[in-house]
């Protein structure tokens, strides 16, 4: 991508984390070298809690911290992704 000219050497990059799963990516997803420093943003896409995002059959119809339910409980992916960014 940097090699095909024009902007290219100097825009950010966006690099998909392994997998729609996070720990996956926490885990085994390696940042790829560049030429540019400081110019790589790696997405991760998750689909937790699965009987919130992707259970078609699921009746959890809440989720997080504005859930009514006591049953629903807050879910603290995006804390656990802030925590490993930082460490980078």
């Amino acid at each position: 991508m940097r090699s095909t000219g024009g902007r290219n050497h100097y825009r950010h990059l966006l690099v998909q984390g392994y997998n729609t799963n996070i720990d996956h990516t926490i885990n085994y997803f390696i940042i790829p070298g560049d030429v540019t420093e400081n110019r790589l943003i790696v997405e991760v896409h998750y689909y937790d809690p699965y009987n919130f995002t992707l259970n078609t059959d699921s009746s959890i119809t809440q989720w997080g911290k504005f859930a009514t339910d006591p049953k629903k409980r807050k879910h603290g992916q995006t804390n656990r992704m802030s925590t490993r960014s930082s460490k980078k």
